[in-house]
């Protein structure tokens, strides 16, 4: 054997008809770096995501909570309106006018049937930022009370927990008012954009404030920032009714659509279970997720354990392994292999996304002062 030769690779040498063995080749370390930070970030992204959706969409879920412990520590209001049964309203006799409550107290409820059934908020005496951060609607002091002739006007945040729903109100929608008495229906006649120092707008001067409502929060819709701008919702006073004899046509069950009956049933588990809904959603997700991975797993596992031998630094690569199903195989194979596992993978996420909103997007919102509270009063 000569000084050029060399013995060859048993490993690489090839075969004369093409056949033979080689080598796999190592992943280069720059390979596993990049797929460490890639996932690393989009890990953060979707966590900021989360955030950004409790903030604006999530902590709405877990309102009507909130809503039953003020209801509760009011002393008022604790008895829930039976929405099988349907009232008649009165609109020939004059309303019974409701006494002033005292500064800073829960002593009824607003709701916008023709935006959302499902959808409520207490009201509150006053309009400082205190009462306005606890949560739902504030009354302008010095305006009426409902019932009384002249001007009742209620503001709230451009928040999904308090106001934002207004912005969708149409002339001809109801504006119903509750007090621990009696029911007071009103109909939207107009809306405007104004600004901050157009006060005449909660005046017995504004449209329809004979005996009328009028709604402001600020403009534009979810404002970190006062813009000086306000949106306004006047209405005019249609009837009232007592508490007793029912709920308003327009609040009854039989009125709801699918999706306010499963918000309805979803609230109801939530109470029996002493949970937010967020905490349920998330049990819910987990559960599903936990059975129907443990099921693909046992039916898979031959099939998934070689792709938990493979090395890789990306956490996303290990989150999509964690669910089960069929590897290998032709077209149609792959193809059901990744619907099972994007719907495992669907479930994983929203058991996670739900646990967050409940658990720690609020503690988050209270402790990071870049982040925008939706409601300081409603976070923890």
């Amino acid at each position: 054997m000569t000084a050029t030769q060399r013995i060859p690779d048993p490993m690489t040498q090839s075969h004369p008809n093409g056949g033979g063995r080689r080598r796999h080749a190592r992943t280069p370390r720059r390979t596993d770096f990049t797929g460490l930070i890639s996932g690393v970030c989009l890990l953060l992204a979707w966590l900021c995501g989360v955030q950004l959706s409790w903030q604006y969409y999530g902590a709405d879920l877990d309102v009507e909570t909130q809503v039953r412990t003020a209801r509760v520590a009011s002393h008022k209001l604790v008895k829930k309106e039976d929405r099988d049964r349907v009232l008649k309203l009165n609109t020939t006799d004059a309303p019974p006018v409701e006494g002033r409550p005292a500064h800073g107290e829960m002593w009824g409820y607003v709701y916008l049937p023709d935006i959302d059934r499902s959808w409520s908020r207490p009201i509150w005496e006053g309009t400082d930022e205190n009462t306005l951060n606890t949560l739902g609607a504030g009354h302008y002091e010095s305006t009426v009370m409902p019932g009384a002739v002249g001007n009742f006007a209620l503001a709230g945040h451009d928040t999904a927990n308090d106001f934002a729903k207004t912005y969708g109100i149409r002339a001809g929608d109801q504006i119903i008012i509750r007090t621990p008495e009696h029911w007071y229906v009103y109909e939207a006649t107009e809306t405007r954009v104004v600004t901050s120092s157009d006060t005449w707008v909660v005046s017995d001067n504004a449209p329809r404030a004979q005996r009328g409502i009028t709604l402001t929060t600020c403009w534009p819709m979810f404002t970190t920032v006062d813009t000086g701008q306000r949106f306004i919702t006047w209405g005019r006073f249609v009837g009232w009714a007592d508490v007793g004899d029912g709920v308003p046509e327009a609040l009854a069950a039989s009125r709801m659509t699918t999706v306010e009956r499963a918000s309805s049933r979803l609230q109801t588990t939530s109470k029996d279970l002493n949970l937010p809904v967020t905490g349920v959603l998330s049990l819910c997700a987990l559960a599903a997720w936990l059975v129907l991975d443990g099921l693909a797993w046992l039916a898979f596992r031959r099939r998934m354990i070689p792709l938990w031998r493979r090395r890789s630094w990306s956490p996303l690569t290990w989150l999509i392994r964690l669910q089960a199903g069929p590897a290998g195989g032709g077209r149609a194979l792959k193809a059901v292999s990744f619907l099972i596992r994007l719907i495992l993978l669907a479930l994983m996420l929203a058991a996670a996304t739900f646990a967050l909103w409940r658990w720690a997007c609020p503690w988050l919102a209270s402790t990071l002062p870049f982040l925008d509270t939706p409601h300081p009063g409603a976070v923890g």
